[in-house]
């Protein structure tokens, strides 16, 4: 991804965020607080490596 791509990427993920409504805004407090109790879990990675899936579907690692 160029870093013009990744900058039209993060600039609609703030405007997305910006548009809000007080529904979305609770429902996002609640999904926090659901992670925030979960208890974390391992996660073996038996390369050493992560993947990370881009918005585009490809994989970097």
């Amino acid at each position: 991804m160029s870093k013009q791509e990744s900058l039209k990427f993060l600039q609609g993920l703030i405007d997305e965020v910006e548009n809000w409504t007080k529904e979305d805004i609770e429902r996002g407090r609640k999904l926090m607080e659901k992670i925030y109790k979960e208890e974390p879990k391992e996660v073996e990675n038996s390369d050493g490596y992560w993947e990370f899936i881009m918005p585009d579907g490809k994989v970097v690692k």
